[in-house]
Formats: C-alpha cells, sequence, structure tokens
C-alpha cells in the first residue's frame, strides 16, 4: 500500500513539473484571474502604471458586461487572451455608485467620468486605449465580437504611433 501511495504522489508530481523541475507551459493559467487587472484607480495610480507598465485602460459602466472583451467569449481565445497578457488591465466604472471617502457629493463613477472626459475628451464606453512606454498608442470604443477586429486593434497598437483612434465609439 505505501508503494501505491508514493507512486500516485510520484504521477500527480510528475504531471505538474517536466524533469527539470519547471513547470510545464501547459500548466500556464489560461483564465482571467490571472491577468493582472485593477479596478477604479485614481489618477495618480493610473498615471504610475501607466509610466511604468504596458497598460490597457478601459473605461466602461456595469450595465455594459457583455460588450467588453474581458467579459465576452473572447477571453478564451489563446491568441486574445496572450495579447491581454502584455498588459496591467485598469477598469474605470463610470457608474460606479461608491461614494468618495470624505466626499458626500461625488461618486466613484463620477470621477472616473470626469478623467476620461478631461483626458480623452470622450464619455463613451466601452473606451479602450493602450499606453506603451508612457504614451497613448491606440483607442477605441466597441471592438465587436470578432476575434479579427479585436487582434487587429492590439496588433496594430504594437507598433503604432501615438494616438491611433480604431474608431467605433458610438
Amino acid at each position: 500500500m505505501e508503494k501505491i501511495f508514493i507512486i500516485v504522489i510520484g504521477v500527480i508530481l510528475a504531471s505538474c513539473k517536466n524533469i527539470s523541475g519547471n513547470r510545464n507551459p501547459k500548466d500556464e493559467c489560461k483564465s482571467i484571474e490571472c491577468l493582472d487587472i485593477r479596478y477604479n484607480l485614481d489618477s495618480f495610480q493610473i498615471n504610475q502604471l501607466i509610466a511604468k507598465k504596458k497598460t490597457l485602460l478601459l473605461f466602461t459602466a456595469w450595465n455594459m458586461k457583455s460588450t467588453t472583451i474581458l467579459d465576452s467569449p473572447l477571453i478564451n481565445n489563446s491568441e486574445i487572451f496572450e495579447a491581454l497578457s502584455e498588459y496591467t488591465i485598469v477598469v474605470q466604472y463610470v457608474d460606479d455608485k461608491s461614494r468618495v471617502h470624505g466626499d458626500s457629493f461625488h461618486t466613484m463613477g463620477d470621477i472616473n467620468l470626469q478623467y476620461e472626459i478631461a483626458s480623452f475628451n470622450s464619455a463613451t464606453q466601452p473606451l479602450y486605449i493602450i499606453y506603451i512606454n508612457g504614451l497613448p498608442r491606440c483607442e477605441s470604443g466597441y471592438l465587436g465580437k470578432k476575434k479579427e477586429d479585436v487582434l487587429r486593434f492590439f496588433n496594430g497598437c504594437s507598433s503604432a504611433s501615438p494616438i491611433v483612434d480604431f474608431g467605433n465609439r458610438h
């Protein structure tokens, strides 16, 4: 019985590691929980991230869940997931009703919408903005439900001069 137990443990461990002891690439996480996603950051935090990391800034609303790539079945596409995993994703909800600490008049959503309007002259949701090396490279509204359209946005931004508008604002 003891030998069987040891063999079973060995098989389990071997399935998670290759011979050198490293994890198999197949074991890498491929779900949305593995993406670096941050929600409702203040402008200082957003600017800090933009300066340091490739960032995808997304302005959206709670009632638009099915219109963003994070909530779409497209997130399960390996090419789209790989494109998203290259970015720190910042999601700003413009309809978040939570009150800002110490401010009885403004909600987090109010502040997010004001930031969107002041920074991008837009009140469109969803609105995607990609920052690379601290500069806005691309922006787009609704990306659609086709894999090709979403990948065109990400692939077009990697080499774009600031700022390419992929349109699609409603």
